[in-house]
């Protein structure tokens, strides 16, 4: 299995969960950002921002935002 498919599987397996994975998936995706491309950088933003994070997980749904923003800044870097 590729960095790839790593990386979306567990991003989708994170956005379900109300834990610390929504801190230590992104933290570990971002560790190995080069890694991955940005097609699949793509597909992760995408998935993030059509979750639906529920009740009671505003904390969550922050750090989910917040690594939207680092892998926007990560896109936007590649394509300059």
């Amino acid at each position: 299995m590729s960095i790839d498919n790593i990386a979306a599987c567990a991003v989708r397996y994170a956005l379900t969960r109300a834990s610390y994975v929504s801190a230590s998936v992104p933290r570990e995706i971002m560790a190995h950002l080069d890694e991955i491309t940005a097609n699949t950088i793509s597909v992760i933003i995408r998935d993030i921002t059509k979750a639906d994070y529920g009740d009671g997980m505003a904390c969550d749904r922050e750090n989910w935002m917040r690594f939207v923003a680092d892998l926007n800044k990560e896109l936007d870097r590649r394509f300059v």
